[in-house]
């Protein structure tokens, strides 16, 4: 125990994870085991099928069609949401009016829009149409969000010194908005991959597209649609890894800033 108190946090996280994991997949084989049904298989039975599925050409090149889909939408998503955010943090006049906007898009029932845009548009578009709209309101609430924290954190300061907007807006606010971007840029590319594998599902894109969407919806054994899924959600996993060290790097960034 003395040893294991010698590890730092970030190691005392990891292990933690760790251990969250390996109950998850206790509690799955459990689950699974009360079951006893084919299409609802044990971990024993999908991991083989989840390393042989990522030692496969297409299985990469379905994670590709779908990340080009999510990168256009998220940049779509990102533009939008970054420029209205910043209004509306800056003028709560601009935030009032937004905020029915924003809040239809957040309440919009993902399964019925999925179905009403994929009778309307071929699946690609259907797809970005889609996850855009999924992804825009967290972009615009992380954005709002931190200019309004900045400015009551620091407008005190930038009155004292004579700050104007514009100069104070690439100096002081891009690199104090770096944290709240970042934790809206994880959250949205989490829930929009998530958002574009169902709508390539809804869509029945299997013959249109390729995305792990396709993979799911065309293979007929349980244990692959379950391997996939494990797929997706490992993706997920290693973009939020990536998005974390990135934040950490940017909040050390905007502190040296900041003083």
């Amino acid at each position: 125990m003395k040893r294991f108190n010698k590890f730092s946090r970030d190691q005392k996280i990891i292990f933690y994870n760790i251990v969250g994991i390996v109950v998850l997949f206790f509690l799955w084989w459990i689950v699974s085991a009360i079951v006893n049904n084919p299409n609802f298989p044990t971990p024993i039975v999908v991991t083989p099928t989840f390393f042989s599925l990522l030692g496969v050409g297409y299985t990469y090149v379905a994670i590709g069609g779908t990340f080009f889909r999510l990168l256009i939408a998220f940049l779509i998503s990102f533009l939008i949401g970054a420029i209205l955010g910043t209004l509306g943090g800056y003028f709560y006049r601009f935030d009032a009016i937004m905020k029915p906007i924003v809040g239809f898009f957040r309440a919009l029932p993902t399964a019925a829009v999925m179905l009403i845009v994929a009778a309307l548009v071929n699946p690609v578009l259907g797809t970005i149409i889609i996850t855009t709209l999924i992804m825009f309101p967290i972009i615009y609430a992380a954005f709002k969000d931190g200019v309004v924290q900045i400015n009551k954190d620091y407008n005190d300061k930038m009155k004292m010194d004579n700050v104007t907007l514009k100069n104070s807006f690439f100096k002081i606010y891009v690199p104090l908005l770096s944290p709240y971007m970042m934790l809206g840029i994880s959250q949205a590319v989490g829930l929009g991959l998530k958002v574009s594998v169902m709508s390539e599902v809804v869509g029945k894109s299997s013959g249109a597209i390729a995305g792990l969407g396709r993979l799911i919806i065309d293979t007929e054994s349980p244990t692959e649609k379950v391997a996939y899924c494990l797929i997706t959600i490992l993706i997920i996993i290693i973009i939020d890894i990536l998005l974390y060290f990135v934040k950490r790097g940017l909040k050390v960034y905007a502190h040296r800033k900041s003083n």
